[in-house]
């Protein structure tokens, strides 16, 4: 999905910007991710089937990885024109392959040694799962693959697991999700210039609309 709504949002932004197709392609991975946050809170508090929720959910989630794969690698094909196009297939497969492996490694251990280490106060378990996490991302990223996407992963087991002190665990990260997700939004707003963006106005909401009616809608 995140590849087709690329290549459609791509061709929109060449045609329409006048870019070249690998800058065209660059914005339409970096607006093809869906906002997992908005697409959580859309879905809270609907009368949805359960299984389709959670597969629209699993689906805007998982779109983060890949949009991050496709946006570097577009960023990496502009800056070295003579990159071959054949070597993101196996650095795809490699990242995304070795990003699920370790973040269900990460994942299983995480929920074992939560359950199992005694610690002196219920406020450092939460510490702990968040440590676990970073290690993974760590670890994935030193390796070359998707430490986001480990992430990811390892949060699903750690959440559909029974742990001790889940709820604390639980609420902890929900306050660090918003605390996140609030700090990133105010970053992208400093990059954001009103003269800069007045030049701009139809092409944006012209790609806006065409984003939301035609390319994922």
């Amino acid at each position: 999905m995140l590849v087709l709504t690329t290549v459609i949002m791509g061709t929109f932004a060449k045609y329409i910007l006048g870019f070249s197709w690998l800058e065209g392609l660059l914005v339409g991975a970096i607006v093809g991710s869906t906002d997992t946050a908005a697409a959580f809170c859309a879905l809270g508090e609907r009368n949805i089937r359960f299984k389709l929720k959670t597969t629209s959910e699993a689906e805007s989630a998982s779109n983060d990885p890949m949009a991050i794969f496709l946006t570097v690698s577009l960023i990496e094909l502009i800056q070295t024109p003579g990159s071959s196009y054949f070597q993101l297939l196996p650095n795809f497969f490699w990242q995304m392959g070795l990003g699920l492996v370790l973040g269900l490694l990460f994942g299983k251990a995480s929920v074992w040694v939560i359950n199992q280490i005694n610690l002196d106060s219920s406020g450092l378990y939460p510490v702990l799962a968040l440590s676990f996490a970073a290690l993974a991302y760590d670890v994935t990223s030193l390796l070359h693959a998707s430490g986001l996407l480990a992430g990811y992963v390892m949060a699903i087991i750690v959440g559909n697991s029974d742990l001790t002190y889940r709820h604390s665990i639980v609420r902890f990260h929900e306050g660090s999700a918003w605390m996140m997700q609030i700090t990133m939004f105010i970053l992208l707003g400093l990059f954001v210039f009103p003269s800069v963006l007045l030049k701009v106005t139809w092409q944006g909401l012209l790609l806006s609309f065409l984003f939301m009616l035609v390319a994922r809608p």
